[in-house]
């Protein structure tokens, strides 16, 4: 088992979990999320009733590698460059492919990713084969929690697990980044700065608006 990773017993439950429909708490290098999985017909509709979303909004989703989107997005090439590029977390809003699940995309046909590079992210989606819906772990209007102990407690009586290792996350909002194929813009700016943004796009020969 390597720093930060799950073991194999707890990585055999959250998976477990997720596949029954259930929420649970884990390790992101931003912030302390709660994970869903995508495709369960439950799950996300859990998710929003949790977190008082309207449906159709879609989620934000983190991979471990660029190869867990495959299926999600039609320019990995792209894609790869700037999460590889980016001194931070970016969040990419790309055109869904058929193969998104309904309740992951947005009303205007699009999906939003992070590749994050925590050992537990890494873990749950190479179990998973692909992305895990990832919101900030918090009840509406409430900040975002950084350790379990800061968290509500009411929280973990929605949850069916805890599944945080260090690393502990560093804070800060990702970068979120529409990715479209005639216009690319900054939708909201975070730990990655829009000038960092817009050299990263540069070096893909892309313009930001």
């Amino acid at each position: 088992m390597g720093d930060g990773e799950l073991p194999q017993f707890a990585l055999a439950q959250a998976i477990s979990a997720l596949k029954a429909g259930g929420l649970l708490a884990h390790s992101t290098s931003s912030l302390l999320g709660i994970g869903a999985l995508p495709d369960h017909p439950q799950a996300p509709r859990r998710l929003d009733e949790l977190k008082e979303r309207e449906p159709g909004r879609g989620y934000v989703h983190v991979i471990g590698e660029t190869k867990h989107a495959a299926a999600w997005v039609a320019d990995l090439e792209l894609a790869q460059s700037l999460w590889s590029g980016a001194c931070g977390p970016l969040t990419l809003v790309l055109p869904a492919t058929d193969a998104v699940p309904e309740h992951s995309r947005s009303d205007d046909a699009t999906v939003a990713i992070r590749l994050d590079p925590h050992p537990v992210v890494q873990q749950l989606c190479d179990a998973l084969n692909g992305p895990m819906i990832s919101t900030s772990l918090n009840f509406a209007g409430e900040p975002p929690c950084l350790q379990l102990s800061h968290c509500d407690r009411r929280l973990f009586a929605h949850l069916a697990g805890s599944y945080v290792r260090p690393p502990m996350p560093m804070g800060g909002a990702s970068t979120l980044v529409s990715l479209m194929p005639k216009r690319c813009s900054l939708v909201r700016e975070g730990v990655v700065s829009r000038a960092e943004v817009a050299e990263l796009l540069k070096a893909n020969h892309v313009k930001l608006d």
